[in-house]
C-alpha cells in the first residue's frame, strides 16, 4: 500500500447532473490554469514595459549569437570568440542548449521570437505553479491570490534569458517529487531524464537532485517523528517535538480520532461509520465528488482534508525517492564537459569576490520598485514553513527553510524560490484553514467551484490567446517595439562605430557588452560583457580599476591596447577621459559617448 492512506465518510450518491460541465463547456470555457496562462503571457508581452523589458540585461545579446554559432557549425564552442582580453581561453558554454533555443527563435522570427519563446516559459511556470498548487489541496482562491504575489515577485527576473527555463525545469522536479512523496511514484525515474536536460540549460541543474535528497533527509527524520510521538499502541508519546506538547500536538489528536498507527507494519484502527479509501489522492477526489453532489462537507471530511499530510508514510516510499536522488546527480555529468563542469561551478559560486561585487549575487534591496510583492512573498514562505512542520511535512519544511535561505543571501534566487515555495505554501495553509470553522462555508464555496474548474480544460480560450499574442507581438516587431532600448543601450552610438568603420578595440560598461556582441555579431570583440564564471576575478578587478577610474586606469588601458571607450556621459570616466591629454571625444549623444586615443 503506497500514498497516504485516508479514511473519511462514506458519501451519499445524489444527483450529479445538478453542477455537471457540458463538453463544449469544458472546451470554451477557461480554467483557472487557463487564465494565469493568459494572464501572464499578456504581462509579459504587452503590459508594462512590454516585450522590451525581456532585453533590459544584455546579456541576452551574447546568448543570441552563441546559439546561432552553434546551429550553423553543429559544434559546441571550446574556446572564447567574443572578446579580446580572453579570447581563445577556454570557455564552459554551460547554457548551450538555451543558447541553441533562443539561436533558433531568432533565426525564425528575430528578437520577437526570442521574446515570445521567453514569455511562453514564464506564463507556463506561471501555471504550472497553480496547476500544482490545486493539486496538492490548495484552496481555488488562495491560489489565484498567491499567483498574483508570484508574478510580481518572478517579475524582477522576466529576462530572455536561459534560467527562465530552470523555472520550469524545476517545478517539475518539484511536482514528481512531492507527489511521489504521497506514493504516486509513476513519474519519479523521468527525473534523472530532467535533470541531464536541465545541466545542459542552466547552470542551477544541481538544485534538482538536491531537492530530493532535501526530500529524503525528510521522510527520515519523519519517520523518526513518527515513531517518537507514537507507541505501539497509538498513544502520543511524552516528548514534544516542539514547543508545549510539540508542534504535532494538535495533529496527534486528530490523528488518533480517525486512525490509530500500529507499528512499522501500517496497520490501522479505523472508527465506526468510516470507510478506507487507499487511493492516494483520495481525499480530493472524494471531496470533489461529494461537492459536485451538492452536499456540505462534514465536519470529519474537512478534518480528514486538514490532515491528509500527517499520516505516516511508508518506508518504502523514502528508497524510491533516495535512488532517483542519485541517479539524477549522475545525470547531470551528462554533458559536453562531463565533471569539469560540476568543479567549474562549484569554482565559480565560492569565490567571494564574485559573490561580493555582482549585482546578482547580492542580497535583494527592499528600497526597489515592487519590493511588496517580495515581503508579501517571504510572509506567504514564512506561514508555510510553519504550517509545514505542524503537520509534518518535513521534506517541504526542510526545502522551503534552504530556499528561504538562498534567497536571502542572494536576490537572483528569489524568483526561483518564489516558484517552489508558493504552492507548498497555499496547500498547507489551506488544510489550516480547514480547521477553522468560520471558514468552513467559504472553503465549501471555492471547493464547489474547483469541482468544476477540474472539469473544463479551456483549449479553445488557451488557443484564442496563443493566436492573438503571436499577432501581436508581430505588429509590435513591425513597429520596431521589439528591441534593446535605445535609452538604455547605446544604438546610436554603435551605428556611429559601423558607420565610420572604427576597428579598434572597445572598452564598455560590463553590461553593454553582450548588445555590442549582439549588435556586431561577434566581429567588435569587447573588454568584458556578463559571463562573469568566465573573466574571472582578475579581470574583474582590471575592469574595476579602469570604471572606478582608480589611478592605474589609464595603464590598464594601454595595457590591453585600447583605442576607443564607449561610456555613459555623466560617468566618471568620461570626465577623467575628458581631461585627459591622451583622449579626444569624437561622439556623444544623451546615452553614450565615444571617446577615441589620440595618436
Amino acid at each position: 500500500m503506497t500514498g497516504y492512506t485516508q479514511t473519511l465518510y462514506a458519501l451519499p450518491p445524489r444527483g450529479r447532473r445538478m453542477l455537471d460541465v457540458t463538453l463544449p463547456a469544458r472546451f470554451l470555457l477557461p480554467s483557472l490554469g487557463a487564465v494565469v496562462f493568459a494572464v501572464t503571457l499578456c504581462q509579459v508581452l504587452f503590459l508594462s514595459q512590454g516585450a522590451q523589458a525581456l532585453f533590459r540585461d544584455s546579456d541576452t545579446g551574447w546568448h543570441v549569437r552563441n546559439g546561432e554559432a552553434i546551429l550553423q557549425n553543429f559544434a559546441l564552442p571550446r574556446v572564447d570568440h567574443f572578446s579580446y582580453t580572453r579570447e581563445g581561453q577556454r570557455w564552459f558554454a554551460w547554457e548551450w542548449l538555451s543558447d541553441a533555443a533562443f539561436g533558433g527563435a531568432y533565426r525564425v522570427a528575430g528578437l520577437a521570437g526570442v521574446a515570445l519563446l521567453a514569455a511562453l516559459a514564464i506564463a507556463l511556470t506561471a501555471w504550472g505553479v497553480a496547476r500544482l498548487s490545486l493539486s496538492l489541496g490548495g484552496n481555488l482562491f488562495f491560489t489565484a491570490a498567491a499567483v498574483v504575489v508570484l508574478l510580481g515577485t518572478t517579475g524582477i527576473h522576466w529576462l530572455a534569458r536561459p534560467h527562465v527555463f530552470s523555472w520550469l525545469l524545476a517545478l517539475m522536479f518539484l511536482s514528481i517529487a512531492e507527489h511521489a512523496r504521497r506514493g504516486r511514484t509513476r513519474w519519479l525515474y523521468a527525473l534523472p531524464v530532467v535533470a541531464c536536460v536541465w545541466a545542459n540549460v542552466h547552470g542551477s541543474f544541481l538544485l534538482g537532485p538536491a531537492m530530493l535528497f532535501t526530500y529524503v533527509i525528510g521522510e527520515w527524520f519523519t519517520n523518526f517523528a513518527v515513531n517518537v510521538s507514537t507507541n505501539e499502541l497509538g498513544t502520543p508519546s511524552r516528548i514534544p517535538l516542539f514547543g508545549k506538547g510539540g508542534v504535532a500536538a494538535p495533529s496527534i489528536k486528530m490523528f488518533r480520532r480517525h486512525l490509530i498507527w500500529r507499528g512499522r507494519g501500517g496497520s490501522f484502527k479505523q472508527p465506526k461509520n468510516f470507510s478506507t479509501n487507499t487511493t492516494p489522492s483520495a481525499p480530493s477526489e472524494v471531496a470533489s465528488q461529494h461537492l459536485l453532489d451538492g452536499a456540505a462537507t462534514p465536519p470529519q471530511l474537512r478534518r480528514g482534508l486538514a490532515s491528509a499530510e500527517l499520516v505516516p508514510q511508508p518506508r518504502l516510499v523514502t528508497q524510491p525517492i533516495a535512488l532517483t536522488a542519485l541517479l539524477s546527480l549522475l545525470a547531470t555529468f551528462i554533458n559536453p564537459y562531463g565533471w569539469r563542469l560540476h568543479e567549474h561551478v562549484f569554482t565559480y559560486l565560492q569565490t567571494d569576490y564574485l559573490m561580493d561585487h555582482i549585482s546578482e549575487f547580492r542580497s535583494f534591496s527592499f528600497h526597489s520598485p515592487g519590493a511588496y510583492y517580495v515581503e508579501l512573498f517571504f510572509v506567504i514562505a514564512v506561514l508555510g514553513v510553519i504550517a509545514l512542520l505542524r503537520q509534518r511535512a518535513f521534506g517541504p519544511a526542510l526545502l522551503a527553510m534552504a530556499m528561504l535561505h538562498i534567497s536571502l543571501y542572494s536576490a537572483r534566487h528569489i524568483p526561483t524560490a518564489a516558484v517552489l515555495l508558493i504552492p507548498l505554501a497555499v496547500a498547507a495553509l489551506t488544510r489550516e484553514a480547514r480547521e477553522f470553522h468560520r471558514l468552513h462555508t467559504f472553503l465549501d464555496y471555492s471547493d464547489r467551484i474547483r469541482a468544476i474548474d477540474r472539469r473544463v480544460l479551456g483549449i479553445v480560450p488557451i488557443a484564442v490567446v496563443l493566436i492573438g499574442t503571436i499577432a501581436g507581438v508581430t505588429m509590435l516587431a513591425r513597429a520596431g517595439s521589439i528591441e534593446f532600448n535605445p535609452n538604455v543601450f547605446p544604438v546610436e552610438a554603435a551605428n556611429f562605430l559601423e558607420r565610420n568603420n572604427l576597428n579598434a578595440r572597445v572598452f564598455s560598461k560590463d553590461q553593454w557588452g553582450g548588445y555590442l556582441i549582439f549588435r556586431f555579431q561577434g566581429r567588435t570583440k569587447v573588454f568584458i560583457d556578463g559571463r562573469s564564471d568566465f573573466y574571472g576575478q582578475q579581470l574583474l578587478e582590471a575592469y574595476a580599476e579602469i570604471a572606478d577610474v582608480k589611478p592605474a586606469w589609464n595603464v590598464v588601458l594601454k595595457q590591453y591596447n585600447v583605442g576607443l571607450v564607449l561610456i555613459p556621459p555623466e560617468h566618471a570616466l568620461a570626465s577623467a577621459l575628458q581631461l585627459s591629454a591622451d583622449w579626444k571625444r569624437i561622439y556623444s549623444d544623451h546615452v553614450a559617448a565615444i571617446f577615441e586615443r589620440v595618436g
